[in-house]
């Protein structure tokens, strides 16, 4: 009886974590997705500020 219960319990240990394992991996490929997004939507602003910038200062600098 007791090494069914000893068999069951690894079993039930390994399955859990299996799916501890998947989650974590899942997580993880999720961030990194998320990551490569915020870098490229902050090097848009960062393209979109200067190029308004250089608008601008053309308009307030002094005509030659």
């Amino acid at each position: 009886m007791e090494e069914r219960f000893l068999q069951a319990w690894d079993t039930l240990d390994d399955w859990l974590g299996l799916c501890r394992h998947l989650a974590t991996q899942a997580a993880a490929e999720v961030l990194a997705g998320s990551a490569a997004r915020a870098q490229a939507a902050a090097g848009l602003v960062i393209a979109g500020t200067a190029t308004l910038l250089l608008a601008v200062r053309q308009l307030f600098s002094p005509a030659a």
